[in-house]
């Protein structure tokens, strides 16, 4: 409840996508600079680096077997393979062998889970107009296999699909899936019925596995062309909650156009029910879309942790989810490099 305070800053050029931060190592992914790795006790210095021959690199994401194996997504949904890498050796990144033969991951990935049976490893990327899930062994990381998963329709009659390259989290059996280009930002799906679905058919097919719903991220009054990016889940007194970063509120309400969305869900019902709304917020500062988001319990309560492509970070006491409150934010100082503030 304090507010956030600077501690250090060190200015360096690129633009992060992703970071991983171990105790002697800061693993950052970058548009256009590839993979570099740091030294926390002097960070201005880049120890390695790896670029890739595919598109700017986007996200990252560890294995869950094999820390050291990071895939890495590339900023275009198209075929061109952007990274499977080792972290073995933080002074030489290098490709998995084998595996430059597997195309591309696509450019977002967020849940993931071990297989039931513990020797395989499923996450979910995207293609063009589709999710696709993806499994592999971190032994055998260049064997991976894919299965796409077609992005519904809008339930309302004359909309297509929009945009679905986004993100997606896991909780329990819940799959939880978000898009753009749509009110109807987060879908559904019953993971373990996605994964009985894929081993049953040959990869790279398409899977006819149903969405158990589709869920307005951005309300009536708002328009249809709204981005909704990523979501995140926790346990708030006797209700799960999904929090999504649903990009701006897009209504004409000048106190709420184009200002930073927050929804909250009920998700305490798991497949058998559809999430039920629990509350809208918006942002103080226009141009400012909800994009990265984080939650997280401390002491007593719990905050939800939203950067924005306004140059600010914002915190929100959401312990009663019904009624998120801001509670303190830091705005991203000038760039000694450019003179910009960055987007964080």
């Amino acid at each position: 409840t304090s507010g956030l305070a600077l501690q250090s800053r060190t200015d360096i050029d690129g633009a992060w996508r992703e970071l991983i931060a171990r105790p002697t190592r800061i693993f950052e992914e970058h548009l256009g600079l590839g993979l570099l790795v740091r030294d926390p006790g002097a960070p201005a210095a880049v120890l390695a680096s790896y670029r890739g021959n595919g598109n700017a690199p986007a996200e990252v994401l560890l294995s869950l077997k094999n820390p050291d194996i990071v895939l890495s997504g590339q900023d275009s949904a198209g075929l061109e393979y952007a990274g499977l890498l080792s972290l073995a050796d933080p002074e030489n990144i290098a490709p998995i062998p084998g595996s430059a033969a597997l195309g591309s991951f696509g450019l977002w990935f967020d849940a993931q889970w071990l297989d039931a049976g513990g020797s395989y490893e499923w996450f979910v990327g995207n293609g063009s107009d589709d999710w696709r899930l993806w499994r592999f062994d971190a032994a055998q990381p260049d064997q991976a296999e894919h299965w796409e998963v077609t992005s519904p329709d809008d339930p309302e009659p004359g909309f297509n699909n929009g945009r679905n390259y986004f993100l997606s989290v896991l909780d329990g059996d819940l799959l939880l899936l978000t898009r753009g280009g749509t009110r109807y930002g987060l879908v559904g799906y019953s993971r373990s019925a996605l994964v009985q679905a894929a081993s049953a058919q040959h990869p790279n097919t398409f899977l006819s596995v149903a969405p158990l719903w589709q869920v307005e991220t951005h309300l009536p009054d708002e328009s249809s062309n709204s981005l909704t990016w990523r979501c995140r889940t926790l346990t708030i007194g006797p209700r799960r909650v999904a929090v999504v970063a649903a990009g701006t509120n897009t209504s004409t309400n000048p106190s709420e156009a184009s200002h930073g969305q927050l929804m909250l869900f009920d998700i305490s019902a798991g497949i058998a029910a559809p999430p039920v709304l629990l509350a809208q917020v918006v942002g103080p500062n226009a141009e400012g879309q909800f994009i990265g988001l984080d939650v997280r319990r401390i002491g007593a309560a719990s905050f939800a942790f939203v950067v924005d492509f306004g140059g600010f970070v914002h915190v929100f006491d959401i312990s009663d989810p019904l009624g998120p409150l801001l509670v303190g934010g830091w705005a991203v100082p000038p760039n000694e490099v450019d003179g910009v503030a960055a987007h964080p």
